[in-house]
């Protein structure tokens, strides 16, 4: 099934010019390898900046171009890409995982440390040292849903299995949900199955409503 919700052209763009964060970049290409669509899109994009660089007049450059250029890419700060998208791998009995995520987890789906938060849902944290972010992948158990919440910067959620609801939609596997600081939302699983996503956010995440904003200053979501 062709996905239904989709990163924005900004996002792919980002993707396709290899200017993207890597938490977006992986969140981006472990939707890409679900979506056929969003695949030929970036495709367009890389033809349309490969055009544009072709267009482009030789600039004179300095002796020490070369060197500048091997530093960097020697350089270990920099954000390395995550692995292609558009395929698939399956690491245990019952999930599959597509493969750009597949090379940041340490075992399969149902054997990771995952970590209860709060009542009714589990997280497991990827890339903890990436500063500014927060990466992680959730596990919201079938008919159950995360608390009310909203962001300081923009989320973007990759559904892996199972699915959920919140005020904007439905989404399914595959499907990539896109917030910002205007919405506040309260995903809530499917009844037929735990839903399992993977979340990055590049802002902080506060409590919503009278009680979340009364505990807020207390909580690490």
């Amino acid at each position: 099934m062709t996905p239904r919700h989709h990163p924005t052209d900004e996002f792919l763009m980002d993707y396709a010019f290899g200017s993207a964060r890597e938490p977006f970049a992986l969140a981006v290409a472990t939707h890409l390898a679900y979506c056929a669509p969003c695949r030929a899109s970036v495709a367009r994009f890389e033809r349309t900046g490969g055009a544009m660089l072709g267009d482009t007049e030789p600039a004179e450059v300095g002796d020490g171009l070369l060197q500048r250029v091997l530093d960097r890419l020697d350089d270990s700060t920099s954000d390395p890409a995550p692995a292609s998208a558009g395929e698939h791998s399956r690491i245990d009995g019952s999930e599959t995982v597509p493969s750009p995520l597949r090379h940041y987890l340490q075992a399969p789906l149902d054997r990771l440390p995952w970590r209860r938060r709060g009542l009714a849902f589990f997280e497991y944290r990827l890339l903890a040292d990436f500063s500014g972010f927060n990466v992680k992948l959730l596990r919201i158990p079938s008919g159950y849903g995360a608390p009310s919440h909203r962001h300081e910067g923009t989320e973007l959620t990759v559904v892996l299995s199972g699915g959920f609801r919140d005020a904007n939609g439905h989404y399914v596997v595959g499907d990539l949900a896109q917030v910002d600081e205007t919405v506040v939302h309260r995903p809530v699983a499917d009844d037929n199955g735990d839903c399992i996503c993977l979340a990055v956010t590049d802002g902080a995440i506060h409590l919503a409503g009278p009680f979340g904003r009364l505990v807020d200053p207390f909580v690490r979501y």
